[in-house]
């Protein structure tokens, strides 16, 4: 876990080639981190947006997750494919991002300089799909959770500070820090709740319990995305609350796909079983779903009706309470 720290916080402080410090300087005294003007971007988007798909496309067409469990040599070569299309999706979004740094005459549009920093995007994602599958968490499936979780606990101590920040300035109210500070206690504790239920049945493995743990509210939110496409373009305002009518559709359609994906992993996971027999019952499967449900609910609450400055979703709240308890059960193995 330490080496992934030191790997991004390294790679963050490092601009990307032809980039104008001078020109980009005011942005960064408005707010923005180097880290976004730096060889590490991307961050873990392009891995973990193919390895979104994949997943639904696994519990999409089921003869495909068993074909990946069928054989190592399977598994590997379903990397290979996720592997080569994470490479190619940053590429893609890579030369975008160039695109619009060289608009803003941030970085120089020269054709060598271009094709550096495309290939930094690039060799970065290659650094980070590494780092995943060679730093193994047996627990966790593997090092891709906790490079998710990485990027959430370097920003946390910030966002703390901030809101500190805002209280000495008036700017908020103790009540409000009150309500901030219940609801992380609250998160991590239905966090923890959620993983000793998953954890109590012995046959299932490691992955299976990440997966059905982490991956529904994200899938859920990728869905509802997409669905929200279908809506009109022009919709009644809410003048009874802050947030937009889109917000507010795409966050009921991700509570609703939230338990599909969770009883659809489970539904995977017993296609898997030698026997056919379930994981996990339907009242802990239940369970889980609505803790994914209440802390997605409860982080988007937070900035959009207080106005509080802490931005943590409700599936990066499950991704570093889960991660950190991993972590805290491998020290204790070892110790």
């Amino acid at each position: 876990m330490a080496l992934l720290v030191v790997v991004m916080v390294i790679g963050w402080r490092i601009p990307l080639p032809g980039l104008d410090l001078d020109r980009a300087r005011p942005y960064f005294l408005s707010g923005a981190a180097l880290s976004n003007l730096s060889i590490f971007a991307l961050g873990v988007f392009p891995l973990f947006t193919i390895m979104a798909y994949a997943e639904t496309a696994k519990l999409a067409v089921p003869p495909l997750a068993r074909w990946q469990t069928s054989s190592i040599r399977n598994a590997r070569r379903l990397a290979m494919i996720v592997f080569a299309l994470s490479l190619a999706l940053a590429a893609w979004e890579g030369y975008g991002v160039l695109v619009a740094l060289a608009g803003s005459e941030i970085l120089r549009p020269e054709t060598g300089i271009v094709v550096a920093a495309l290939a930094s995007f690039i060799g970065c994602t290659a650094l980070t799909i590494w780092l995943a599958d060679d730093l193994g968490f047996p627990e966790l499936g593997g090092g891709f959770w906790p490079l998710m979780a990485i990027p959430t606990l370097l920003d946390f101590p910030g966002q703390i500070s901030e809101l500190i920040t805002m209280f000495r300035t008036r700017m908020t109210q103790g009540d409000q820090l009150l309500i901030v500070g219940l609801s992380l206690l609250a998160a991590i504790l239905l966090v923890v709740f959620a993983n000793l239920l998953l954890s109590r049945n012995g046959r299932a493995s490691g992955i299976a319990r990440t997966s059905i743990q982490l991956w529904p509210p994200y899938l859920a939110s990728m869905v509802a995305g997409f669905a929200t496409i279908l809506l009109p373009a022009e919709m009644p305002g809410w003048p009874f609350v802050a947030p937009s009518f889109f917000e507010v559709a795409h966050l009921t359609m991700a509570v609703i796909f939230i338990p599909i994906f969770v009883f659809a992993y489970a539904h995977s996971f017993r296609l898997s079983q030698p026997d056919g027999s379930t994981c996990w019952p339907w009242p802990v499967l239940l369970a889980v779903a609505a803790i994914q449900i209440a802390v997605s609910i409860g982080a988007w609450l937070l900035p959009a009706y207080w106005g509080l400055p802490l931005s943590l979703s409700g599936g990066e709240l499950l991704v570093v309470g889960t991660v950190m308890l991993a972590l805290r059960g491998s020290q204790r193995q070892v110790a």
